[in-house]
């Protein structure tokens, strides 16, 4: 599905989506796949799908889903909501750094740009340790490896620039 997408075939994946969703595949259970597939329909323009798969029950006890379901309501504009459900992320991980990079990003779309910085540098810290990275691996979130590979190099090799930053 996600190929698909990648290569320009959104009516293939809506239609890998929508097989996904149906019984009994039920793969609006498992965060990771229901992040796919809003990927999917969100390419396609299916805005309105994605919005239900976002409040579609079963997965608000997940940081990882609640976090990504920050990052697509940031590109469906809805800023405020992103950051609730970043918020709701980090009262139930404080240390998901996906769910600090996203939270930074609705705050400075939000003009927070102070909170923002604030965020970012805490999400940026945590990247850089051993646990950020092997979160931003987990993930398979390339820029988010990106962060985390560029923190753990700088406070490696210029560790005084690490902690003015």
């Amino acid at each position: 599905m996600e190929l698909r997408v990648v290569l320009g075939q959104l009516e293939g994946a809506v239609a890998d989506a929508e097989r996904l969703l149906a019984p009994p595949h039920r793969a609006a259970d498992d965060p990771h796949l229901r992040g796919a597939i809003a990927n999917a329909l969100l390419a396609s323009g299916a805005r309105p799908r994605v919005v239900a798969l976002l409040e579609a029950p079963g997965l608000a006890t997940d940081p990882w889903w609640l976090a990504d379901r920050g990052r697509l309501l940031l590109h469906l504009g809805q800023p405020e909501a992103a950051l609730a459900s970043c918020d709701q992320a980090l009262a139930l991980s404080p240390d998901e750094s996906h769910a600090l990079h996203l939270r930074a990003t609705a705050l400075a779309r939000l003009g927070r740009a102070d909170e923002a910085a604030a965020t970012y540098d805490r999400a940026r810290r945590l990247a850089s340790s051993e646990e950020g990275l092997a979160q931003a691996r987990t993930l398979g979130d390339p820029g988010l490896l990106a962060v985390a590979l560029g923190a753990r190099q700088l406070a490696l090799w210029e560790p005084g620039r690490a902690a003015e930053r």
